[in-house]
């Protein structure tokens, strides 16, 4: 083989090296894409997770609140009816 020929061959194997690199870049470039799409996927599934979280956190303390407000209530009744059954015994 002549110096020519080793040459152009090299060229050539170089050539064919560098589209197989950017084949890979692209490829590389598409996958980057896609893991990009399914990160913001992932990200607003993360921020609506974490508004149900404060929405349920809301609705707990709700619901204690007005049980807590509820069983006052039932006391409190309950401590009127003993004082006015306390007052009739009294009276008798």
């Amino acid at each position: 083989m002549t110096n020519e020929n080793l040459i152009i061959e090299m060229l050539q194997n170089i050539t064919k090296g560098m589209d197989e690199l950017k084949a890979d870049v692209a490829e590389v470039k598409s996958e980057m894409a896609e893991m990009k799409r399914e990160l913001s996927e992932v990200k607003s599934k993360v921020e609506s997770l974490g508004e149900m979280v404060e929405h349920t956190v809301k609705l707990k303390q709700d619901s204690d609140e007005q049980l807590s407000n509820t069983l006052k209530y039932i006391t409190d009744k309950i401590l009127e009816h003993d004082i006015a059954i306390h007052s009739l015994r009294n009276k008798q």
